[in-house]
């Protein structure tokens, strides 16, 4: 399992950041493994809270939440796919 980095509006035109995402998203694919898409959604909560006037603040912490939540249920599928198959 991949996770991808926290996203932050000041990482949106930074080059290095969309080279790692995309080397994560790429090794990802090569190797066939789940990808948690934070940045991505993270990006997408960003421009919805700022339309909203929300704190930067509340997206970090929503994205910690988050992401452990997204984490911990792919954890639980895996392990319920892997007892299945024995």
């Amino acid at each position: 399992m991949l996770v991808e980095p926290p996203f932050t509006a000041a990482l949106a035109r930074d080059d290095h950041f969309t080279e790692v995402v995309a080397a994560i998203r790429a090794r990802a694919r090569e190797n066939k493994d789940v990808l948690i898409r934070r940045s991505a959604a993270m990006r997408y909560v960003a421009e919805q809270q700022a339309a909203a006037g929300q704190s930067r603040f509340e997206l970090q912490n929503r994205g910690y939440h988050y992401t452990a939540e997204h984490v911990g249920l792919v954890v639980r599928l895996s392990l319920e796919r892997f007892a299945a198959i024995k």
